[in-house]
């Protein structure tokens, strides 16, 4: 049989109000001196006890948990590990577990077929991580229904944390400008609708204007989820680099892009760095292809942690003003930016 906390209370001659009061916690006028919860806990572990949710609820109105709501759509929910790390190091600090569930766009068509997470309270809040081809309903349930949502790496209007992708490709073009390029373009393969596309280039853009220089986007025009026994992401950067008025200097709009525009100037012969400055995005500072990428780090771990606090300011008081919180991005210089080196 489970340890209560009536058993507790037994062995140790209190009130099973004041073991409620240490283990479970909640609103109660009843005052429970430090030496005395310290004899409680020691109790409760000795005995093995471990706390009800159901408990938990009635004392504090609280789950003590939130859940991460992804989608199970391929491309729609990114979750790297530095995100994971971030959010559970910071869960940690307040003892709030996060559960994870995976929502497919139909179930949101009836009440019989809508996720638990949204049917019923079986958390405390949302971390909500679909950064593309959000369902159109869930806003407006979520709003329905009064849920404390917090959304990652998208904007919804309200209640959003996500990178400052602009100044991040602006200070990135800046650095390009600073070693001497004036033929500078942003390569992007393919286009999902992500606010991110728009906000890089438009930081790129923007740095050109400031040097009197013309933009120049590229999208190369690839499919969103190329099959991979037909990708040709790399042909057409090969054929972008072979232009005779290729730039020299090229912000990749994405980590796949920075992989496939150096593997792209590798088949041609140019050196990186050298023939052709690139500078690519990545979560964390790393050298894939054996050379350390010029990029533009996301800070994932910091984004995570900013959702949690986020969330839970909004779990505690609903009708707070919550502003979008912009994370700012790293610029790390590696050796695939370098001077404009004379054409050969």
């Amino acid at each position: 049989m489970p340890v209560t906390a009536s058993d507790i209370a037994r062995k140790l001659g209190v009130s099973r109000q004041s073991v409620s009061k240490v283990l479970v916690g909640g609103k109660t006028n009843i005052r429970v001196s430090d030496q005395l919860a310290t004899r409680i806990r020691l109790a409760a572990d000795e005995m093995g006890y471990r706390p009800s949710m159901a408990a938990r609820m009635i004392s504090t109105g609280r789950t003590g948990s939130i859940d991460l709501l992804m989608s199970h759509l391929a491309g729609s929910s990114r979750l790297s590990p530095a995100l994971m790390r971030g959010i559970h190091t910071e869960l940690a600090g307040h003892d709030i577990q996060v559960t994870v569930s995976q929502l497919p766009d139909m179930s949101l068509a009836t009440p019989a077929t809508m996720p638990k997470i949204l049917r019923e309270r079986s958390a405390d809040g949302l971390l909500i991580n679909f950064t593309h081809h959000v369902p159109e309903a869930l806003p407006a349930l979520i709003d329905k229904h009064r849920i404390p949502a917090v959304w990652l790496n998208t904007r919804q209007g309200k209640h959003c944390v996500y990178a400052d992708e602009f100044d991040a490709y602006a200070r990135a073009t800046q650095h390009l400008l600073e070693l001497g390029h004036t033929q500078i373009a942003f390569y992007i393969s393919s286009e999902a609708g992500h606010f991110s596309e728009a906000d890089r280039a438009a930081g790129y853009t923007q740095a050109m204007h400031r040097a009197g220089l013309s933009e120049r986007v590229h999208k190369a025009g690839a499919a969103e989820h190329p099959d991979p026994l037909d990708d040709d992401r790399l042909e057409r950067a090969i054929a972008f680099l072979k232009h005779p008025d290729r730039p020299t200097g090229l912000l990749a709009y994405s980590h796949t892009d920075s992989i496939i525009l150096a593997t792209a100037a590798a088949t041609l012969g140019l050196r990186l760095g050298h023939d052709l400055s690139l500078i690519g995005l990545g979560e964390e500072p790393r050298s894939p292809l054996g050379v350390s990428l010029t990029q533009v780090v996301v800070q994932q771990e910091e984004l995570g942690r900013a959702g949690v606090r986020r969330l839970l300011r909004l779990i505690e008081t609903p009708t707070a003003e919550s502003p979008d919180r912009l994370i700012a991005a790293e610029l790390c210089v590696g050796r695939s930016t370098g001077p404009v080196a004379p054409r050969t």
